[in-house]
């Protein structure tokens, strides 16, 4: 629905500008019609509400829908990347951090290396960041997957990064990451997704234009997180097949179960730019709407909420951590 309305938006600026003198009736309908076509050819994006592709049918990170994205999508027993193989970097990448998950002791594995899943020339290399002035910025942090050595390694895979600069990774977005530690840690459950975006000063989308490495893996000029947190007593991890599961257990698919919300659903969502010099303030600081990414990304997180639940939570910009 969301892209149906953004398409309907962008044909009325641009043929309001070739043919203002039409009857505005006359304009709708004719491109309602074209609408209509355009849609028929993008089949894949009209997905009923809580659409997930039938690989990720009961994976505990798609728990409340899949946003969409042009990309290849790579999942392993603790995340889902949505990887950008023009880009070399992910789109997003989702995981679900249940309390219980925060907790653990293993050090960092910093095994970096390129992900054999992907074929070599539309991946990153390690070479790609050698010099490069940035860093290998985790969308999945390593620090919240220290429940067993193969989850903090699963997130040293390059499809698991971006370029970052020192001044984001290593300061703002470190803390970013620490407070949504412990957001997850008082939380009956959340849900995260992390991703990149390329936009000018206006916020329009624009095009990638710095380039690190021989393989040409785009520099973001900002990324974000949208989370979802169940804020209530009782959570809602064990749905959708993972019920019992021990955290170093793969999820196994099932059949969803019934789509109830959260007992007390929160949307938090914060965007930040990559830039080279020191951010200021606090992490709460960056806070935005969820719809406010929703149009910038293209994309549409949690719809599998319900659209009482989703509409009135997305349009709101949290004013702090709870």
């Amino acid at each position: 629905m969301r892209l149906r309305m953004l398409i309907i938006y962008c044909a009325l600026v641009v043929d309001g500008q070739s043919v203002a003198a039409q009857n505005l009736e006359d304009r709708v309908a004719r491109l309602e019609s074209q609408v209509a076509e355009l849609w028929s050819v993008y089949p894949e994006q009209a997905f009923d509400r809580g659409y997930v592709p039938a690989e990720l049918v009961g994976n505990e990170h798609m728990r409340w829908g899949y946003p969409g994205g042009d990309c290849q999508v790579l999942f392993n027993d603790y995340f889902i990347t949505c990887h950008d193989k023009g880009k070399r970097i992910p789109e997003w990448v989702s995981y679900h951090l249940p309390s219980e998950y925060v907790t653990g002791d293993v050090e960092r594995t910093d095994d970096f290396r390129p992900d054999p899943e992907l074929h070599e020339g539309s991946r990153a290399e390690l070479s790609d960041y050698q010099n490069s002035g940035y860093d290998r910025g985790h969308m999945a942090p390593a620090a919240a997957f220290k429940r067993s050595v193969d989850a903090m390694s699963q997130t040293f895979l390059l499809s698991n990064m971006a370029p970052q600069t020192p001044s984001l990774n290593r300061q703002m977005w470190r803390l970013l990451e620490e407070d949504v530690r412990e957001l997850a840690s008082k939380s009956a459950d959340i849900w995260v997704f992390t991703g990149s975006l390329f936009l000018e000063e206006d916020g329009s989308p624009a095009e990638d234009t710095t380039f690190i490495g021989t393989n040409q893996v785009a520099v973001p000029t900002h990324f974000y997180k949208v989370i979802l947190a169940d804020l209530g007593v009782a959570g809602v991890a064990g749905v959708a097949g993972v019920a019992g599961d021990a955290a170093d257990t793969p999820a196994s698919p099932a059949p969803p179960a019934p789509r109830s919300p959260p007992a007390s659903p929160s949307l938090f969502a914060v965007l930040m730019p990559n830039q080279h010099r020191q951010l200021e303030g606090a992490p709460e600081d960056y806070m935005v709407s969820v719809d406010l990414v929703e149009a910038l990304s293209g994309l549409d997180f949690f719809s599998a909420l319900t659209d009482t639940v989703e509409e009135t939570l997305e349009e709101q910009t949290a004013a702090h951590w709870r």
